[in-house]
């Protein structure tokens, strides 16, 4: 038996057929991380959204009534300040993307009569495409 070294050829083949076998492997490594935070960033974002409808529904009738229309929101500070939001329901962390939102309240053609006899619209909360809807407090 012979103890010979590997030559440069073979050492070169084999390092050839280990990065053929490797860089798709590695390749379909990347592309999943790289999915896998772009969903991360959706899922917060939608969560987010939510948050903001769910907190919005906390105030009252009067208050929401009175700012119908279109919102650009551009940070979680001024979603807070726009809105009047007390501090225990301060809880968003700042947008993931950056990017402003959009948020329009607008009432829906649907109401209810209160104590009064007078109409409280259900008003429709769209975040971003979202809807969400708040009902007026029945007493």
């Amino acid at each position: 038996m012979k103890n010979r070294g590997e030559t440069l050829v073979e050492s070169l083949l084999s390092i050839f057929f280990a990065v053929i076998v490797l860089t798709p492997v590695s390749n379909l490594i990347l592309k999943t991380f790289r999915i896998d935070s772009k969903i991360d960033r959706k899922n917060i974002f939608n969560m987010e959204t939510e948050n903001m409808s769910e907190i919005l529904k906390t105030k009252d009738y009067a208050f929401l009534y009175s700012r119908i229309g279109k919102h650009a929101i551009q940070n979680k500070n001024d979603f807070y300040s726009k809105f009047a939001i007390e501090g225990k329901y301060q809880i968003l962390k700042e947008s993931v993307n950056g990017k402003s939102r959009n948020l329009e309240i607008k009432a829906t053609e649907n109401y209810y009569l209160n104590e009064k006899g007078e109409k409280e619209y259900i008003l429709e909360i769209i975040i971003d495409g979202k809807k969400d809807y708040y009902f007026p407090e029945i007493k």
